[in-house]
């Protein structure tokens, strides 16, 4: 990790994704909250389930006019994992501080609103729900909240009757 680089992105995101599990990357994390100056910060941590990034990349590739409304791209045809990773936080962190895949935990009644509609969005949108019921997506992904170094797992409301969640 260099702290003095302009690049969001960085090992330990990777390793989150493969791990699925922030406890076995615990050290590095803490350790890019420290050189990104969020030490005094609680921080909400997204573990994205690459294997889920990638079947739904490859579905929305296939499907014709396959937008999901919250994303700003135009055309999936070309889409990436990465980009669309990159969709993902740019709409679930818009107006709400972050680093990369960590989110500073939002600090204003407003903040908690706007995240809460925006998992809402991504949750409910048509093809994502098409995508929940293929097996082995479930989950999208996890949240943890990291609170003076406590780590722990922020379970999602289960979603009503007929639909199926994306995030545990």
């Amino acid at each position: 990790m260099d702290p003095k680089s302009n690049v969001d992105r960085l090992d330990c995101e990777d390793k989150i994704a493969v791990a699925h599990d922030f406890r076995q990357v615990q050290d590095e994390v803490e350790e890019y909250i420290f050189q990104h100056d969020l030490g005094a910060s609680d921080v909400l941590l997204i573990s994205w389930n690459i294997s889920s990034i990638n079947r739904i990349v490859q579905a929305l590739k296939v499907m014709t006019n396959a937008v999901p409304h919250w994303c700003s791209m135009k055309t999936m045809a070309h889409v990436t994992n990465d980009q669309l990773l990159d969709e993902l936080m740019a709409y679930l962190c818009f107006g709400i501080e972050r680093v990369g895949r960590v989110m500073v935990l939002p600090e204003t009644p407003m903040e908690w609103l706007l995240l809460g509609q925006r998992l809402r969005d991504i949750s409910y949108d048509r093809y994502m729900q098409d995508f929940a019921r293929v097996p082995g997506v479930f989950p999208l992904a996890t949240f943890t909240l990291v609170r003076a170094a406590y780590y722990s797992a922020l379970p999602m409301l289960p979603m009503p009757f007929g639909a199926n969640s994306l995030f545990e």
